[in-house]
């Protein structure tokens, strides 16, 4: 890495170019060929050969869902509340479906909705409670639910319309060793967040520009810390414009 850059900071545009930022503000890029991140383990492939060049690192993957009848209300009025439950369970399925086709570990939805846990059983994935807790201390609880062998931990979101098993993988790719992955979304939160060992931090979802606060708790732990910005994993959707930049509305 190039020097001035901390050791344990890197950002990662799945492309060409690594980019290694330093949170005091300095920033320095280092360019990087394609095969040189494929070797590192830092991107996916893009066709889903069997005999990938990535490393694999076993991870449990843990969505986090709470109530459907809640979900989506900044869509409303114009989708209504049937409409915002069938677009968020669509979404579900998808998400889901892509960490499955992933293998990269186990998958378990965490929620207290019964129908959700429904749900998770009919796409063949685990369900484990969130104890009804908040955001983030429900998924503490979940995740201490969890099969214990997996050395990793990745918190998945589940309005992802776009993600895609690759991008899954080069999640749990860069999940070394005391490691933070961040999935930055678009608009600065974090929309997957990869922990190796998976106890190591306490997630911070909801915070403004929770990516930054993911990185600085990341630091405080003593964590390297990888910002990943893929296409897949960057949009979510919360607002009539994501749902149309997604292809889900007109």
């Amino acid at each position: 890495m190039a020097a001035g850059v901390p050791e344990r900071l890197e950002v990662v545009r799945d492309g060409s170019a690594v980019e290694a930022i330093s949170l005091g503000g300095q920033r320095i890029v280092e360019e990087l060929s394609r095969a040189e991140l494929l070797r590192r383990g830092l991107v996916a492939e893009r066709d889903h050969r069997a005999h990938s060049t990535l490393r694999f690192i076993e991870v449990s993957i843990l969505i986090p869902v709470k109530r459907l009848d809640d979900a989506k209300q900044r869509l409303a009025p114009a989708l209504g509340a049937d409409d915002r439950r069938d677009l968020m369970t669509a979404m579900i399925r998808h998400v889901a479906h892509q960490a499955r086709e992933a293998r990269v570990g186990p998958v378990a939805i965490a929620t207290s909705d019964g129908t959700v846990a429904a749900l998770a059983g009919e796409l063949r994935v685990g369900a484990v409670s969130d104890g009804a807790l908040p955001w983030n201390e429900g998924l503490e609880h979940a995740r201490r639910l969890l099969d214990a062998s997996a050395e990793a931990v990745l918190y998945l979101a589940a309005d992802l319309p776009l993600v895609t098993a690759q991008d899954v993988r080069a999640l749990a790719a860069a999940a070394s060793p005391g490691t933070v992955v961040i999935g930055r979304a678009r608009d600065g939160g974090t929309n997957a967040l990869a922990v190796n060992p998976a106890g190591a931090m306490t997630p911070c979802f909801g915070e403004v520009h929770s990516s930054d606060a993911h990185a600085a708790a990341g630091e405080r732990a003593g964590l390297r810390v990888v910002v990943l910005d893929v296409h897949g994993v960057a949009l979510d959707v919360d607002t009539l414009d994501d749902a149309r930049d997604a292809g889900l509305v007109s």
